[in-house]
């Protein structure tokens, strides 16, 4: 085989290298760099919430909580190389729910077994994981303890799941119950499977951002009267096969928007 050599007029390949970091907080910067990168001449950001820049070091501050894909593209005139991150944004309220005895199922037919996770987590120390086994095969409800007026617009968290059993879910998921201290509950249903279609494909093995006005809007349909007083938090799940299933839940919050 005979190979020719480069032209030496040509440019070589060029090679996009991002640093930055995967989990960042609402209204604080942070710094995207690809100075690392080889034979860049140009250097074009996508910051994933319409943000456009063109240094090799960005900093940016994002406004709201979610999950964001951060793109990078390089080119020396005739080349062009991509790289990318997955990035988290996290609000820093107060959370509910972060004690793992505090949690409980309201399945009979299935267990659930509650742990923190301070290795896979978001928002503060920990997560709570929540492993179903055996699983009953319905729909099984986490529930979290939250006593007291919790005045807010919005209930956020963030879900992670592992279900290995095809095809998965079986929806809607999550069903959101909230019930007050009288015993009266207020549902939350999405009008589609968040779990088996989530709002981002880049996010399905990661993490999910859930946000549910308390008042339903066109993509939650809300049964129930008015609340007063909250006493716990019921995520309910359904999959389509058996167990195992693992689920992490992390920045449970209810906040004003």
């Amino acid at each position: 085989m005979f190979e020719r050599p480069q032209n030496p007029r040509k440019p070589g390949r060029p090679a996009a290298h991002l640093d930055g970091p995967n989990v960042a907080r609402v209204g604080e910067p942070i710094t995207f760099d690809a100075s690392k990168s080889e034979a860049a001449n140009e250097v074009r950001w996508d910051l994933g919430d319409g943000t456009i820049a063109t240094e090799a070091t960005v900093s940016h501050v994002y406004a709201k909580p979610g999950f964001y894909r951060v793109g990078l593209t390089i080119c020396n005139g005739q080349r062009a190389d991509l790289d990318w991150r997955d990035l988290y944004v996290v609000d820093g309220r107060d959370e509910l729910g972060t004690d793992a005895a505090a949690w409980s199922w309201s399945d009979p037919a299935s267990k659930v077994r509650f742990s923190a996770d301070p290795k896979t987590k978001l928002v503060g120390e920990a997560s709570i994981l929540a492993e179903v086994g055996p699983y009953g095969g319905g729909r099984v409800g986490l529930v979290c303890e939250a006593t007291g007026d919790r005045p807010g617009h919005t209930l956020v968290f963030w879900i992670r799941a592992q279900n290995p059993n095809m095809p998965a879910w079986q929806g809607p998921n999550p069903v959101v119950t909230l019930t007050a201290e009288d015993g009266t509950n207020v549902v939350l249903t999405p009008k589609k499977d968040l779990l088996a279609q989530p709002s981002h494909n880049e996010a399905r093995e990661g993490w999910t951002y859930v946000a549910v006005p308390l008042n339903g809007d066109g993509l939650w349909a809300r049964e129930g009267g008015e609340l007063r007083g909250l006493k716990s938090i019921t995520l309910g799940l359904d999959s389509w096969g058996s167990d195992p299933l693992k689920v992490w839940i992390d920045g449970l919050a209810i906040r004003e928007r």
